[in-house]
């Protein structure tokens, strides 16, 4: 049976919000799903190169740790990014 952070409270005081919060902090998807998720939100910039301030943003807006990032990630960003429309 899978845990459901939801079941931690019997009166309804843990919210949607708590529970993205869970499924972000302690049960992360794996990496390519969060890169996946930066490479969204950087889609909608209208700038042409993304700066390191930008980027951090995106990361702390999508609940990444853009100091988590490898060269494997970074590689991963740009392919999305290239990809999206």
């Amino acid at each position: 049976m899978l845990f459901n952070p939801m079941d931690l409270s019997g009166d309804g005081s843990v919210d949607f919000t708590d529970y993205m919060l869970f499924n972000t902090y302690i049960n992360p998807t794996s990496g390519g799903a969060l890169v996946s998720k930066v490479a969204r939100y950087l889609a909608d910039s209208p700038n042409d190169t993304i700066e390191e301030a930008e980027f951090r943003s995106a990361c702390y807006a999508c609940s990444v740790d853009p100091d988590s990032f490898t060269a494997e990630d970074f590689e991963q960003l740009k392919r999305e990014l290239s990809e999206l429309p």
